[in-house]
């Protein structure tokens, strides 16, 4: 996920699902990296066992297409070495080949030339690679691996896997979280890998996952929303906003939103909004004063030795974010709440609707990523309302007034 401080200088990203990948896909990566007679990459392919070969054919498709390209298949010891890092440190762009993301990630993370990998990407330099070197990109990072095959019935054909949507199940790893607001799967489509990045999808707390298509790729763009290329298409789960199941019951959930989108497609995961190809896209500039709240998107839970409250945010539908909100006292239903955000100007204006109560709006006195703050002194309790961004699963929110505050911690449901 793009930081706003550092969007305007970071490089993008460029993850490609598997498969052949055609001259015209490969000269995007090549153009994103400098272009012809100006592109300088590196080639890492120790995925693959048979790396130094499909590493120097790679580097061979990257000059032919007009860029300076070098592969480097190198040990852990190798990765900390000052000559690698200084051949990353002058490139303007990075390639990961397929194979198994394991091998790849065992060798690279934590290493001297991740770090730097990292740096030239914060400098402006793209980082692309395909199957296993898409899935690297992301943590966690989906190994192949899974727990219980078949779940509580083992296939009868051993060439079955991941044919459960099932908790603890699929086994992943650290990746080198160049990607950290989503899960990345590959081959998504021709290898049927849908059941396993759902699983993911509802068990972990970014509740966001890509499915990306053999010869197709998902490009991160430094604002750091996404767009598709190739000659397939990209499947995105988006969970945040859904209802799941408790950890006591199997893993369920409902209004999970799906897209498909193919090559010209858009998603803004900040806003959740996805645009198929054709339709109108807004430009950066552009982005609308409600944008600036998206990190509340998803449903937060608060629980108090006695009470819980529960807000589910949605993503903007015409302009307007909405907001259900909860709370029971043991197993009794208490209160229930609808809050809307609308722009007004350059501010955004909270309008709260508890039941039997009058409506009431505070206008905003601060936006930002990572805090959204309310007021209206002329209302009786409360006068302040705000919103703190805590981590990708934590947030903190309070209302306060005439002398009283009363604090919420909320975690993802």
């Amino acid at each position: 996920m793009a930081h706003p401080a550092t969007a305007q200088s970071r490089g993008s990203l460029f993850l490609v699902g598997g498969g052949p990948q055609p001259d015209a896909l490969v000269k995007e990566f090549v153009d994103l990296a400098g272009g012809a007679g100006k592109a300088r990459i590196v080639v890492f392919a120790m995925a693959s066992a048979s790396g130094r070969e499909s590493g120097e054919a790679k580097a061979k498709q990257l000059r032919e297409l007009g860029a300076s390209a070098r592969s480097l298949y190198i040990t852990r010891a190798e990765a900390d070495a000052d000559s690698i890092v200084r051949e990353v440190g002058q490139a303007s762009g990075i390639w990961f080949g397929g194979g198994d993301q394991s091998r790849l990630a065992a060798v690279l993370r934590g290493s001297r030339t991740a770090t730097a990998i990292r740096a030239r990407y914060e400098a402006g330099a793209v980082i692309g690679g395909t199957s296993a070197g898409a899935a690297v990109m992301s943590t966690p990072m989906i190994t192949g691996d899974e727990r219980r095959r078949g779940g509580t019935r083992y296939p009868s054909d051993s060439s079955l896997i991941f044919i459960t949507i099932d908790r603890d199940n699929v086994i992943v790893n650290d990746g080198l979280d160049l990607v950290t607001n989503a899960i990345v799967d590959q081959h998504f489509v021709r290898r049927k890998r849908h059941n396993r990045l759902l699983s993911l999808v509802l068990e972990k707390p970014m509740r966001l996952g890509a499915g990306i298509d053999e010869s197709t790729a998902l490009v991160i763009e430094p604002d750091g929303r996404w767009r598709v290329s190739g000659a397939s298409v990209v499947v995105i789960y988006d969970a945040r906003s859904a209802a799941l199941t408790s950890s006591a019951l199997p893993l369920g959930a409902a209004d999970i939103a799906t897209h498909i989108l193919p090559a010209g497609s858009r998603f803004d995961p900040a806003t959740g909004v996805a645009t198929l190809p054709g339709s109108a896209v807004a430009s950066p500039s552009a982005r609308t004063v409600i944008d600036q709240a998206a990190w509340l998107i998803g449903c937060w839970e608060a629980r108090g030795p006695s009470r819980v409250v529960q807000e589910r945010w949605f993503p903007p539908f015409g302009g307007v974010m909405q907001s259900l909100g909860r709370t029971r006292s043991g197993e009794r239903f208490v209160e229930g709440e609808m809050i809307l955000l609308r722009p007004d100007g350059d501010k955004l204006v909270y309008v709260a609707s508890p039941t039997g109560q009058a409506r009431a709006s505070f206008p905003s006195t601060a936006i930002s990523d990572t805090l959204l703050l309310f007021e209206n002194p002329a209302h009786d309790f409360p006068k302040k309302i705000g919103y703190r961004r805590g981590g990708a699963d934590s947030l903190h929110a309070w209302i306060e007034g005439n002398g009283q505050r009363i604090p919420f911690s909320y975690g993802r449901c």
